[in-house]
Parts: structure tokens; C-alpha cells; sequence
């Protein structure tokens, strides 16, 4: 049974953070840039194209738990207690996407195609997301034949 509704938000401004500076973070932060949202990472090390992200002041990068309030937290480091204790401190406080529990997340990141003015999302809930990444190819394809001029 689906439990989450597919809708599309504002994120220009809003308050994120990354908690994590890895290889899912980089590439969800990427997804996201493009919406112009407040990017704060919080991480002992970071990718080098989020260090360059950060020295182009394009995101925060911070060593240091926060003291700001965030809309949205990302939890997604390679160490399965972290990740628990950040999502308790942060539970109630903020709309939270923890990477290594699917269920515990209040939202996912659908695989998604923008073409024009057409946001395309594809989402299994959480429970299989290559296959979303799959459909999103197909499409991608029928798209770039010309799927959706016909």
C-alpha cells in the first residue's frame, strides 16, 4: 500500500540539510540545486564537487551540529547509529529522508525527468528504487524520440 501522496514543493529558500557529504548526498544535492534552496552539509568530509560547491558558496559546510532550524533533513552517512541518533534529535522538528530506512522517512526523492514545463516522478515508495531509475530511463528515452510532441 502506497502511504506517501506525490506532491511537488516549493523549495526556493527553504532551509536544508545534509547530514553526510558522500556520494548520496552529492547526487541528491545536485537534484535539488536547480530549486535554489539554503544547502547546509554536516560532515567530518565531503565529496570534491561539494567542496567545490562550498567554496563557490553555493552550500554550507559544517563540522558542527547547526544551531539554525532546517525544513528538511537529509540522513545519509555510512553509519547506521548516527543516522538514528540525528533522525531522533531532528524527528518532529523538521521533515526528514533517511537514506538506510525507507519506512522511517517522512519523504522520498521520486526518480524524476524535466522536460520544458512537464515534471515527470516516478516513486515505489521507498521500496525499490531502481526500478524507478529503470522507468525513468524508458521514459527518457520516448521522451528524447519524441514522445511528447505527438
Amino acid at each position: 500500500m502506497i502511504t506517501r501522496y506525490p506532491i511537488l514543493m516549493k523549495m526556493q529558500g527553504k532551509q536544508l540539510l545534509f547530514v553526510g557529504g558522500g556520494a548520496v548526498a552529492e547526487r541528491k544535492i545536485n537534484s535539488l540545486l536547480a530549486c535554489d534552496p539554503a544547502i547546509t552539509v554536516l560532515s567530518p568530509e565531503i565529496t570534491e564537487k561539494l567542496q567545490s560547491l562550498a567554496q563557490l558558496g553555493v552550500i554550507k559546510w559544517t563540522t558542527e551540529l547547526p544551531t539554525e532550524t532546517f525544513d528538511y533533513v537529509f540522513i545519509a552517512t555510512n553509519e547506521r547509529e548516527i543516522n538514528k541518533e540525528v533522525y531522533e534529535f531532528y524527528k518532529g522538528k523538521a521533515l526528514i529522508n533517511i537514506a538506510d530506512d525507507p519506512e522511517a522517512c517522512d519523504f522520498h526523492l521520486p526518480a524524476t525527468i524535466i522536460h520544458g514545463d512537464v515534471v515527470i516522478s516516478i516513486s515505489t515508495d521507498g521500496t525499490d528504487p531502481s526500478k524507478s531509475k529503470r522507468i525513468r530511463e524508458k521514459l527518457e528515452e520516448w521522451i528524447s524520440q519524441g514522445g511528447l510532441e505527438q
